[in-house]
């Protein structure tokens, strides 16, 4: 069983991990499984495919701590990439 290495989010299959929901799960390309990774409640559960909502629930049901963390990083995220769209327009503005 081989988990594909992620250095720059994208894998061999050409799919990309946008989600940070992906911190708390490798995707096993043989089996086409998702494994969580959380530890401490002997977790290891799969999950068929690799859709961020379903690993998501499971975070919010199982994991409700884990959840938390990533909701945060999910909104840091969100704040970034929105304060770099905002300083790239201030830096190049559209002129009519």
């Amino acid at each position: 069983m081989a988990v594909l290495p992620c250095a720059n989010g994208w894998y061999s299959t050409g799919w990309r991990r946008d989600s940070r929901v992906w911190d708390y799960f490798d995707f096993v390309e043989e089996d086409n499984k998702s494994i969580c990774k959380v530890t401490g409640k002997e977790c290891g559960n799969r999950f068929a495919g690799k859709f961020p909502t379903n690993l998501r629930k499971h975070l919010k049901k199982n994991h409700v701590e884990v959840f938390k963390a990533l909701e945060r990083k999910e909104e840091e995220k969100q704040q970034n990439e929105k304060a770099i769209e905002e300083s790239t327009f201030s830096m190049y503005p559209i002129e009519h």
